[in-house]
């Protein structure tokens, strides 16, 4: 099986960066075009998300000169007594969970179990100093909303997946705008579970990267209890070949107290 190292190597992007007064950088990850520009009491931040592109991109430019943002591009200022501190770009997992598709309708016999692989596009959090609130947060990719839920009235809003999930994870390409995220399924019932539409807690997830620049979230793992409609919920580490040494670069968005969740088997598989 190919390791997810296999590869190629993708350059950073996150992290810390120190731009002398009147500079600007610009950072290209996947379809998001970035610009900050520090100037002597304001920070000025610039944004543009295209197409996604089936090649991997991840460039940082700097220092360049202060320039107009091109047309198109959202824009914002913030201001500041100083703008001597460094900025810090942080990856972060979706806001929301995210609904995937396997490749084709999938059914899991009583007693059975299988292993998903999905991949999500990735936030991108931009912050002065040693702040814990990031100035803006965005998309690499804006997913499109969705309901996900027995009704009108039971459910959720999250995001709609535009890739499927895969039964092999040598058929996820590595992006730098994108993490992987391993799902393990149980049905320990005795019919058959249908998995047409599966719904990934994204925001209880953390974030690590591993040496090449590839993305990984911690494991998921949905058991369905036996004769009942209920679900468990498990959260677990990166123990995928190839993904042993990596590297934690954020945190969940949401706490989970509990180690196991019991939820209704609709808030996981529709």
């Amino acid at each position: 099986m190919m390791k997810p190292d296999d590869h190629a190597s993708l350059q950073p992007w996150w992290g810390e960066y120190i731009l002398a007064a009147n500079t600007m950088a610009r950072w290209y990850v996947g379809p998001l075009v970035l610009w900050a520009q520090r100037l002597e009491k304001e920070w000025r931040i610039a944004w543009r998300s295209g197409e996604e592109l089936m090649r991997p991109v991840a460039q940082v430019e700097m220092p360049l000169p202060v320039e107009k943002p091109a047309d198109g591009m959202a824009a914002c200022r913030f201001s500041f007594r100083e703008t001597g501190k460094p900025l810090r770009l942080v990856p972060a997992s979706a806001d929301r969970s995210m609904v995937v598709r396997p490749e084709m309708p999938l059914y899991i016999p009583g007693g059975e179990e299988i292993m998903l692989f999905v991949s999500t596009p990735l936030w991108v959090q931009v912050f002065v100093g040693h702040s814990s609130t990031p100035l803006v947060e965005l998309p690499t990719l804006r997913p499109s909303d969705t309901w996900f839920g027995p009704d009108t009235r039971h459910g959720e809003m999250c995001y709609a997946s535009r890739t499927l999930a895969q039964l092999r994870v040598e058929d996820i390409v590595p992006r730098p705008h994108r993490a992987v995220t391993p799902v393990h399924i149980h049905n320990h019932g005795s019919d058959t579970l249908a998995v047409e539409r599966l719904s990934v807690p994204m925001p209880l997830l953390s974030l690590s990267v591993n040496e090449r620049g590839h993305f990984w979230t911690q494991s998921v793992t949905l058991e369905r209890r036996t004769h009942r409609e209920e679900a468990t919920l498990q959260l677990g580490d990166i123990s995928l070949p190839g993904a042993a040494q990596v590297q934690r670069v954020g945190g969940p968005r949401q706490m989970q107290e509990d180690k196991t969740v019991l939820r209704a088997l609709s808030r996981f598989f529709g």
